[in-house]
């Protein structure tokens, strides 16, 4: 798996002073993007009451000489193996490919209270994906997530699907 986004510059999207950044929380989360042929995998998380896409928060972090929550590289790449194979089984995720990392500032739609969230995004394709019924896991287009599903679908998902359009054609994804 490809970790060099720790020599990257990190995609800011947020435009707060770095006063302002310091006092918000952070969350490190690691997203699976899978995607079988040009669908993502959409998973629907009862507890928030939204679809979003395989997402875990980081839980061996430190703080790094900036002041920001950061984790070691294979941190971010295990959690997002982790997140991957809660929905395709143990040993069932194929070699991931990282993505890209970046900073964004949401509303939790949990508490209402504005975190920073560092997000780091690696893509597992697979060839086929049974999906019955009842597991409440979806296929869906970029199109169907961000316009016929965007209202049921997390802040987080609909960021991260928002981030890849923005660099679909420097990451050369199959969406």
């Amino acid at each position: 798996m490809d970790d060099s986004f720790l020599d990257l510059e990190i995609i800011k999207t947020a435009s707060m002073s770095e006063e302002e950044l310091k006092k918000c929380r952070q969350v490190l989360a690691a997203v699976a993007l899978i995607t079988c042929e040009s669908k993502l995998l959409v998973i629907f998380n009862e507890k928030w009451g939204r679809f979003t896409l395989p997402i875990t928060k980081l839980k061996d972090t430190f703080v790094n000489d900036d002041g920001y929550m950061d984790a070691a590289q294979n941190v971010w790449s295990e959690s997002a193996i982790a997140a991957a194979e809660e929905h395709l089984g143990a040993g069932q995720a194929p070699a991931g490919e990282y993505i890209m990392i970046f900073d964004d500032f949401m509303s939790s739609g949990r508490d209402s209270a504005t975190k920073r969230y560092t997000v780091g995004v690696y893509h597992f394709a697979v060839p086929t994906l049974e999906l019955p019924d009842t597991t409440g896991r979806q296929l869906l287009s970029v199109n169907e997530i961000m316009t016929d599903t965007a209202p049921l679908m997390s802040q987080t998902a609909l960021r991260v699907v928002n981030q890849l359009i923005e660099s679909k054609d420097e990451l050369g994804l199959p969406i």
